[in-house]
């Protein structure tokens, strides 16, 4: 479980509690108002705050939810700024068309307001299914190449990891049969490599392979209590920004070489 960013992740889940919290009221005073000075049924008034209560109530649900994932705190981060975005683009719309209407026409016309928050959430519903239309494309084309390359991996005699590979930590994905049997850890592996390479940090090497620049580089390596000699290579498949690459890691055993 990743602890480094958990903090942070409290943080961003209670910010979206907070604003859940602060959008709950208004149904709320509405259904004051309604029974203490219109003099309505309560049944009624519940009926007409019922979803906006609901959709409110899930807002602060889904902010504990953030906080307890174990989420690398880049991906809570977009979450938040899409959340807080879209609150405030509505915001600003409706605080526009009702400044309009009370300020300078003198006349507040609800069903133009309703018909506003339809045009704007389907706008809204437009921009989010090219991104995630995009995002899915993204993610096949990396399983595509992934898969081909695994295919091609598990026929040779080579050690062979793929990690994703962040300034945080390393994340093993997959290892084939022949990196199973030599070793126990990829990212124990992984880190020897970058060490024999005189690299400063993980940012620094993600840095480095991204740019197109061959990496190879010969180390010695425990095979299960054996000192052996190997070529390390390593090859980027895909780059999912803030500094983190999911990559190929070829071990080329050379000890008979030497």
């Amino acid at each position: 479980m990743d602890l480094s960013g958990k903090p942070k992740r409290a943080l961003a889940g209670l910010s979206i509690c907070a604003l859940g919290a602060g959008l709950v009221t208004i149904p709320v005073l509405d259904m004051y108002e309604d029974v203490t000075v219109g003099g309505k049924p309560i049944y009624s008034t519940i009926i007409e705050n019922s979803i906006g209560l609901f959709l409110a109530l899930l807002l602060v649900a889904g902010g504990f939810w953030i906080a307890s994932r174990d989420w690398e705190f880049r991906y809570v981060r977009r979450m938040i700024v899409w959340t807080w975005g879209i609150a405030a683009g509505f915001g600003f719309v409706f605080t526009w068309v009702l400044g309009i209407q009370i300020g300078i026409q003198g006349e507040y016309k609800p069903i133009i307001i309703a018909l506003d928050a339809i045009l704007l959430g389907s706008v809204v519903a437009f921009g989010v299914g090219i991104f995630d239309v995009r995002r899915e494309q993204g993610k096949q084309r990396a399983d595509r190449e992934q898969s081909r390359a695994a295919a091609l991996f598990e026929n040779t005699a080579d050690d062979v990891a793929a990690l994703r590979v962040s300034p945080e930590r390393v994340v093993t994905l997959s290892t084939n049969s022949v990196f199973d049997n030599n070793f126990d850890d990829a990212t124990a592996v992984f880190e020897q490599v970058i060490q024999a390479a005189g690299m400063e940090s993980r940012t620094a090497f993600i840095e480095y392979i991204t740019a197109g620049e061959p990496f190879e580089v010969e180390l010695t390596l425990d095979d299960r209590g054996e000192q052996r000699d190997f070529i390390a290579q390593v090859t980027p498949y895909d780059e999912t920004g803030d500094h983190t690459a999911e990559l190929f890691l070829v071990l080329t055993d050379a000890t008979e070489q030497k």
